[in-house]
């Protein structure tokens, strides 16, 4: 099984941010943000395949909120589930959190990288750069975004060289301007291997069964394996959760499987982060009959929209308070993007996501068989940590499967 996760964010301000005091992240709140922010993307996008990077938006954010003060740090911290917390201890979990992740002995699954690109000229406080670089470990690059082709060309060079080539073209010439001042680059890049890897030899076409009703054949992937799993019933809903680990390392992937069809929104609204750490708490090791499609999903999706169910407003006015970062006024958000794509199959699992901020001025089955040939839910979880990378639900794998050579191969 081989998974690939590219997921990029794109915010654009006008122009100038703001510094604001921190508040820290603890896996607990970075779950809660993860799991509000797949539920307003779901609600956004019905009926669709939907991939993210939750912590890799977290890490944009939490560059941001570094600027922020009133009305717009409220609403960011108070989003982020951040609110609670002391000034000052948002970036340090955060900090920690990242700092676990990396410190293997061996080469880390997860590449965390972070960039703050600044227009040759143009100030930006040092104390803003400075915990720039404390807490997120930012690199600080000159560009000239009046050469936008340019600008683009070096910025998306370097995404595409920390994300090991999965994410390309993350900006395009055309998203910068005369006014362009700073652009904020995230990336995380996660590769694994299948602690128990699946065999070409025994996948085969199945019959998958979307919410319409209709059904179609597609490649699904085979395993009889010693697997943590549960049994669930939350109100009028039944479901399964099956963990997949990692090799060698503390990364798993979770699937949960609605015994029936149609309850895929159902499993949606009691997926809640109290409700993972329950399943966790929960699962139990059993002998698995397992079927799993290979799958692929390729999305962009307008954060702008997403952020604003958080109710967080001001970013994109006028009057957005950022006055930490530069002594520049009238910063604001004008556009918000999310481009994310996972694969799936028998060799293993890679991931990758990329979050970029750009400041201008201006079923019922048997028991221990696990059968995904309908719609489901999936997540990437830092299990040390508790921090969700990635979240997703695959509706309609029909259409991802590249020209049919998955189907024609079988």
């Amino acid at each position: 099984m081989r998974c690939a996760i590219l997921c990029s964010l794109l915010l654009s301000l006008l122009r100038n941010p703001k510094i604001c005091s921190t508040t820290s992240v603890s896996a607990d709140d970075n779950s809660h943000f993860a799991v509000d922010l797949y539920q307003a993307i779901s609600t956004l996008h019905p009926g669709q395949n939907i991939i993210c990077s939750p912590f890799s938006i977290t890490l944009a954010l939490g560059m941001l909120l570094l600027g922020a003060k009133g009305t717009t740090l409220h609403q960011l911290t108070q989003a982020m589930k951040l609110d609670k917390r002391s000034e000052g201890e948002e970036f340090s979990i955060l900090k920690h959190l990242s700092s676990v992740m990396l410190s293997h002995s061996q080469e880390p699954p997860v590449s965390l990288v972070n960039a703050l690109y600044v227009q040759d000229g143009f100030t930006i406080k040092e104390r803003y750069l400075q915990r720039n670089k404390y807490y997120f470990s930012s690199d600080i690059r000159a560009v000239n975004f009046q050469d936008s082709a340019s600008a683009a060309r070096i910025i998306n060079t370097w995404v595409e060289s920390t994300t090991k080539g999965k994410i390309r073209n993350l900006f395009s010439s055309d998203e910068f301007n005369p006014l362009s001042r700073l652009v904020l680059v995230s990336a995380i890049y996660f590769k694994g291997k299948w602690k128990h890897k699946f065999t070409m030899e025994t996948t085969e076409l199945m019959t998958f069964t979307k919410t319409d009703g209709s059904a179609t054949e597609i490649p699904m992937m085979s395993h009889h394996l010693k697997a943590h799993i549960g049994h669930f019933s939350n109100e009028d809903v039944s479901y399964q959760v099956l963990e997949l680990p990692y090799e060698g390392h503390e990364i798993s992937m979770f699937f949960v499987l609605p015994d029936q069809v149609m309850d895929i929104h159902k499993v949606e609204k009691v997926l809640t982060a109290s409700q993972i750490k329950e399943w966790l708490s929960s699962l139990t090791e059993h002998d698995v009959r397992l079927r799993i499609p290979r799958f692929k999903i390729e999305e962009k999706l307008d954060l702008k929209e997403t952020l604003k169910a958080f109710r967080i407003t001001e970013l994109f006015l006028s009057s957005s308070d950022l006055p930490e970062m530069t002594d520049s006024a009238d910063v604001y958000v004008t556009s918000a993007s999310h481009k994310a794509f996972i694969e799936v199959n028998e060799e293993g699992s890679e991931a990758a996501a990329t979050t970029g901020i750009h400041i201008a001025a201006i079923m019922s089955m048997q028991q221990h068989q696990f059968v995904a040939d309908h719609p489901f839910v999936f997540l990437i979880r830092h299990n040390k940590t508790g921090a969700l990378l990635f979240m997703g639900r695959v509706m309609n794998p029909e259409i991802m499967n590249t020209e049919g050579r998955d189907t024609e191969a079988l």
